[in-house]
């Protein structure tokens, strides 16, 4: 974990800290709704999968919901924080990591990447949020398609970037011009749907080098024209695009045939479809009302749509952050899901729907379908900086906060000794590649991150003193000697509480072949059989109906 840098400490979030009073508690996500719709749908989900395709879901995506169960809790190890003078401890378990699925995970990831854009690159100037949204079949190829939904990107960043340069035109400047941006793919919407979008956030406005120096030009006031001008040119750059490379209406789904249990996964959460039978009831709760207007500097053509009404002024750096944490947030907050009576899980809306649906009610089956189809593909950033503010622009020392001094968030670290005449030693050596690996990671300690999302300080004890790390435990028989001691849980909550013949499985694993009296088995027509028979009444109600 990499250590604070004057300037992250120095920003208005870290400064202004909980009142007296409040204390750090760990948080317990196997107890959440989120966590205990996961724990018993993931199981229902890849028997489903697998009895429909006849094929398992990726390693990935089974990795990942693992991983999450195990997120959190201290059975699977912790860090132990001792206090110096009452000398009480505090236990931090460790955290799962899963891009696009744990809410904590996510949303210490969202605290490190605003704090990163705001205090190392975003500059001074206004800035404008860009949204552009897809046709639900190019939302499939895309999520799937990496080179694909890359160009289609590139297309969209074009589009906008001709619209800052006409306008750089009209106010008379002749001189090549650059602008910058920040691309964020987000792969959910408010009810968990598979909806891949973009949300990128641009200088509002361009910069011209003279001398080696850079001015930064505003743009004039956006009105609804231009960014009706600014989709139709996207979506014509987008269909020149998916012709040339033979993506125009084609019938085949390649993604299905080499990964069908996926796919059909991803389809389903793309349409709101189920992937059981639970769903046949009223799975949404509505308020009566009027429906909101779509509003100013909004377009919409043939599925696409752009939205770019969100500016924040250059001194708005407090909005600037806010606006950055909206871009990278988790795909849902846990306390969005609530269980019902029922079994079902309300999965709340951040913002009613134009026809007044608040929430909607999923089967742990299909709640966990829909959140294992907003895992990314492994190895694929979802985090994109362009124009100025890509890595090897010529301009980013020139644009960006930190000057030259801006870290790059994939810098390697250098191999510890290199430019030292003398021999060191293998604790040495360790040291100076720790350190070495903390200049260079954009990553933040935990006490940071908690100080800066929830404005209290977690090394900070009741009696007034400063906690420190004194111990990693991730041997299992410590773990459980130090828990049972403590009179904490030593296993994890991560199996699933359904029990297992509630998954429903082959049928001739479950019900063995009737046989005649020569012992050869007999084929039945499942057709011609009559269900009243005694045979069907006494199996277990659940066995059947599952």
């Amino acid at each position: 974990m990499g250590s604070p840098s004057p300037a992250l400490l120095d920003h208005p979030a870290a400064n202004h800290l909980a009142p007296q009073g409040f204390a750090y508690e760990r948080r317990q996500p196997e107890l959440s709704a989120l966590h205990r719709a996961v724990r018993t749908g993931w199981p229902q989900v890849k028997a489903l999968a697998r009895e429909s395709t006849g094929a398992h879901l990726p390693e990935f995506v089974d990795k990942a919901m693992k991983t999450y169960l195990q997120c959190g809790q201290l059975p699977n190890g912790f860090a132990r924080f001792r206090c110096r003078e009452c000398r009480k401890d505090v236990l931090v378990a460790f955290s799962c990591k899963v891009r696009g699925l744990c809410p904590s995970c996510d949303g210490k990831r969202m605290i490190e990447e605003a704090q990163h854009m705001t205090t190392a690159i975003l500059p001074e100037i206004p800035y404008r949020q860009w949204v552009f949204t897809l046709p639900y079949d190019l939302r499939y190829v895309l999520a799937w398609n990496a080179d694909l939904r890359n160009a289609v990107h590139q297309m969209l960043m074009r589009a906008i970037h001709k619209h800052y340069e006409r306008d750089a035109r009209l106010q008379g400047v002749q001189g090549p011009v650059q602008g910058a941006a920040i691309s964020v793919a987000q792969r959910m919407s408010s009810d968990l749907r598979l909806n891949l979008h973009w949300h990128v956030l641009l200088a509002d406005g361009v910069w011209t080098v003279q001398d080696g120096h850079a001015t930064f030009l505003p743009a004039e006031t956006l009105d609804t024209m231009r960014v009706q001008e600014t989709l139709h040119d996207a979506a014509l750059r987008i269909d020149k695009l998916l012709k040339r490379k033979g993506w125009q209406d084609r019938a085949d789904d390649p993604f299905a045939d080499s990964e069908p249990a996926l796919a059909q996964l991803w389809k389903a959460a793309l349409l709101g479809r189920p992937i059981d039978e639970g769903e046949a009831r009223q799975n949404k709760a509505q308020l009566r009302g009027l429906p909101r207007p779509h509003g100013r500097n909004c377009a919409q053509m043939d599925g696409f749509s752009l939205h770019a009404n969100t500016f924040v002024g250059p001194a708005a750096r407090e909005e600037l952050y806010k606006l950055v944490k909206y871009l990278c947030r988790p795909s849902i907050a846990s306390k969005r899901v609530t269980e019902q009576e029922d079994g079902r899980y309300r999965v709340e809306l951040k913002t009613a729907w134009r026809d007044g649906t608040t929430a909607v009610f999923l089967s742990p089956a299909n709640l966990t379908a829909r959140m294992a189809a907003l895992i990314p593909l492994p190895g694929r950033p979802t985090v994109k900086y362009c124009g100025a503010f890509a890595p090897n622009a010529k301009l980013r020392s020139l644009v960006v906060q930190a000057g030259a001094l801006a870290p790059r968030r994939r810098d390697k670290p250098q191999a510890p000794g290199h430019d030292c005449q003398v021999a060191l030693t293998d604790v040495e050596l360790a040291h100076r590649a720790v350190e070495s690996a903390r200049q260079t990671s954009g990553r933040l300690a935990w006490s940071v991150a908690m100080k800066l999302a929830f404005k209290l300080d977690v090394l900070q004890c009741p009696c007034g003193a400063k906690r420190t790390l004194v111990a990693v435990i991730d041997q299992p028989t410590v773990i459980k000697k130090i828990l049972a001691h403590l009179g904490l849980a030593t296993e994890a909550l991560a199996k699933p509480e359904e029990p297992i013949w509630r998954v429903r499985g082959p049928p001739g694993a479950m019900f063995p072949p009737d046989l005649d009296e020569a012992g050869l088995a007999v084929e039945l027509d499942a057709v011609d059989e009559d269900l009243s028979e005694p045979f069907f009444d006494e199996l277990p109600g659940q066995d059947w109906a599952a």
